[in-house]
C-alpha cells in the first residue's frame, strides 16, 4: 500500500508538531528508515478504514483527496498542501494525524502505550478492567472501531472530515 508521506516527511512533521520530550517522537526518530517506512504504512492502513465524507476520485488508490458529493469540490481544500510529493492536496490536518499515527505506531511496536493493551481486552470480550487502584471500563464495539484505531490527538485533527449517519457512497 502506498503512503500520505514518506518517512522523511513524516519525520519533519513530527518534529513540527511534537515536542522532543514526546515518547512517540523519540522512539520513531529512533528507528530505522526501514521502520519509519512500515509505520507509516500502517498509519496510512489505519486513517483508510476510517470512513470519510464524499467521495475518492475513480482511479485514485488512496481515500485522499476526498471531494464533496454536491458541490465537487475537494473537501479540506482551503487546509489543502498541493506541493506534498505524495499525495497532491492532502489537507494539513490529515498530514499531520498521519505523522502522529505514524509515530503512535513506533510506540506500540516498541512495546510502550497502552492503546494494545485495551485492543486486546475488547477483543477477548472484557467490559472493565481494574489494577494499581484504577478502573477502566472498555466499550467492544468502540474500542474496535476504525477511529478508536488511531491516537486520541491524531483523531481530533481528522474528525471533522469524517462520515457522519448514512453513507452516501
Amino acid at each position: 500500500m502506498t503512503s500520505y508521506a514518506t518517512a522523511a516527511e513524516v519525520l519533519v512533521t513530527v518534529a513540527d508538531i511534537l515536542p522532543s520530550s514526546d515518547e512517540r517522537r523519540t522512539v520513531l526518530e529512533a528507528a530505522s528508515t526501514a521502520d519509519q517506512t512500515v509505520f507509516a504504512r500502517q498509519a496510512t492502513e489505519d486513517l483508510e478504514r476510517v470512513r470519510w465524507e464524499g467521495y475518492a476520485a475513480d482511479g485514485q488508490t488512496l481515500a485522499w483527496p476526498r471531494y464533496d458529493h454536491r458541490t465537487h469540490q475537494r473537501i479540506g481544500y482551503g487546509d489543502a498542501e498541493p506541493e506534498s510529493p505524495c499525495v497532491a492536496g492532502l489537507p494539513r490536518p490529515l498530514r499531520e494525524a498521519h505523522a502522529i499515527q505514524t509515530a503512535t505506531r513506533a510506540c506500540e511496536a516498541a512495546g510502550l502505550g497502552n492503546a494494545d493493551r485495551l485492543r486486546e481486552l475488547a477483543h477477548r470480550g472484557v467490559t472493565s478492567h481494574g489494577s494499581q487502584g484504577r478502573s477502566e471500563s472498555i466499550d467492544g464495539r468502540r474500542a474496535n472501531s476504525a477511529e478508536a484505531r488511531l491516537a486520541p490527538d491524531a483523531w481530533r485533527l481528522v474528525e471533522r472530515y469524517a462520515a457522519r449517519g448514512v453513507s452516501l457512497s
